[in-house]
This record gives C-alpha cells, sequence and structure tokens, in this order.
C-alpha cells in the first residue's frame, strides 16, 4: 500500500498552493492510469473534490460511485482507492496538516464525517479554493476562518448515529424531495413530531434555517449538473427549482464563491 506524504498526489498536478501548512491542489487523470487507481492512504487528513468525470471509490470494503460535484473526507492513515472514470477527470484536493489542527486544539477523531461529507462541507472546500486562486493579503486569514468553521468540533452534533430518530426521518425526506414545496404540515406528520418541534429545532440539528438548507441542497445538486451535463444555467435553474437562471446564478455565487460559468470551466 502506498503512503502518499504532505502535498503528493496521484495524477498530472495543474496548480498547487500551501498556506499555514494547508495544501491545495488540482490534478488530472490520463485514462488508463492504474497508478493513479491504486489502494493509498494520506499522512494528513484530505479532502478530495471531484471537478471532472468521476470515481468508484473503495473504502472499508464498500464500494459507491462517486460524480463530479462529489466531496469525501479521508482521516490520516485511512486506507481507500479512488479509481477514476470518465473523460478528463479532474480533481481538488485540501489536505489539512496535524500542526493546524494541534494549533486549534481540534481532535481528528471527533470530525464528523457526516458533517464533512454535506452540501455546507462542499461549499466551504470550493470557498477555500477560491480563495486559494485570489492570493491576496487577506487569503491566509480568509483560508484560516473557513477552515476552522469546515473543522469545528462543534459539528459533532451532526453525528447521524446521535440524531434523534424524527432528525433522520426529516433528513431523508428533504435529501429525497429537494426539489418539492414541501409544507411544515406534511413534514410534521411524516416525521411525527409537531411544526412547533421542528421550527424550534431546525437550526439545530442542521445548522442553518429550513429555507437555506433546501437551497444549499438544490445547489449541490447543481454542482453534479454542470460539470456533467451540457445543459444551460436557464435549464439547469429550473431543474433545480430556482425561479429564474438570475436567482440560481446569485444562490451560486453566495455559497460557492463562483460563478457557475466559472465552476464549469475549473
Amino acid at each position: 500500500m502506498q503512503t502518499l506524504s504532505k502535498g503528493q498526489f496521484f495524477g498530472n498536478l495543474e496548480c498547487y498552493n500551501e498556506t499555514m501548512g494547508i495544501t491545495a491542489s488540482v490534478t488530472s487523470y490520463k485514462k488508463g492510469d492504474c497508478t493513479a487507481d491504486s489502494v493509498h492512504y494520506h499522512e494528513h487528513p484530505n479532502f478530495y473534490f471531484i471537478l471532472n468525470g468521476g470515481s468508484i471509490e473503495k473504502r472499508n470494503g464498500i464500494q459507491t460511485e462517486q460524480l463530479a460535484g462529489s466531496l469525501r473526507f479521508y482521516y490520516a492513515g485511512e486506507p481507500h482507492q479512488n479509481i477514476r472514470k470518465g473523460i478528463h477527470p479532474k480533481s481538488l484536493n485540501l489536505e489539512i496538516d496535524r500542526t493546524f489542527l494541534k494549533e486549534f486544539n481540534i481532535a481528528e477523531n471527533n470530525l464528523s464525517r457526516s458533517f464533512l461529507e454535506s452540501a455546507s462541507a462542499k461549499f466551504l472546500v470550493l470557498s477555500v479554493y477560491r480563495e486559494f486562486i485570489t492570493n491576496d493579503s487577506l487569503t491566509d486569514a480568509s483560508v484560516q476562518l473557513l477552515l476552522l468553521k469546515l473543522l469545528n468540533p462543534l459539528v459533532r452534533t451532526n453525528n447521524y448515529n446521535k440524531l434523534p430518530l424524527w432528525v433522520k426521518t426529516l433528513k431523508q425526506v428533504l435529501h429525497d424531495r429537494w426539489n418539492e414545496n414541501i409544507s411544515l404540515q406534511e413534514l410534521a406528520i411524516l416525521t411525527g413530531v409537531s411544526p412547533i418541534t421542528i421550527s424550534k429545532r431546525f437550526p439545530i440539528y442542521f445548522t442553518d434555517t429550513f429555507g437555506g438548507y433546501m437551497r444549499k441542497l438544490k445547489i449541490e445538486k447543481a454542482l453534479s449538473l454542470i460539470k456533467s451535463t451540457n445543459f444551460s444555467f436557464t435549464e439547469i435553474a429550473y431543474e433545480c427549482g430556482f425561479a429564474d437562471q438570475s436567482h440560481f446564478i446569485r444562490n451560486f455565487k453566495q455559497l460557492t464563491g463562483f460563478l457557475p460559468k466559472s465552476f464549469r470551466k475549473l
């Protein structure tokens, strides 16, 4: 099994930046490159965001298909395998040096993967990368604040195994029916709790307002459509339940830091 040290990744390195021990890199892969598909682990915690193409992930005896717009998080020393698929596969990697975690008293094993692979985490990772691209006098501080928000130990409250049953049901309903205008009353019936309980507890368990969370789900779906289809932005806007293209573009920019056109070109 191959060990990848800090700043080391498979594929052709297209760009690489480092600040405060945090590395950001974009790598592309050639079809048939078996080396890039090898089982490996990283010496530091690592985010793997698929920009183009896709991959078959093998981890802990489980095989899953990951499409463009997918985000995966790997603990330091965690064996895994990513078999690249599609035309011109490309990924963004963020690697967190242990010194950063130690400085801010963040225990890696307390990080909740259920949060780190959520829509919110995807947007934070893209925002970090956007700061690396900007690369001005504010970049270091901006990256630091974004990573602290991403890695804050308080995200343990989102640990799936500790959630009440009604919250798990609500989360599943929202993810299954992300493109519907579902009412609070209907959610109350489906979860078996009162509308008041949902209203009071939603920001606690979902770290967002109901509207904010649903917009994140819609933009999360748009990430994949932008990269894996030739749909126009107007078509994607309607497909994801936005009133029009301008409404979609405004929300996309607010959450990811990129205009849809710029994200498609990444």
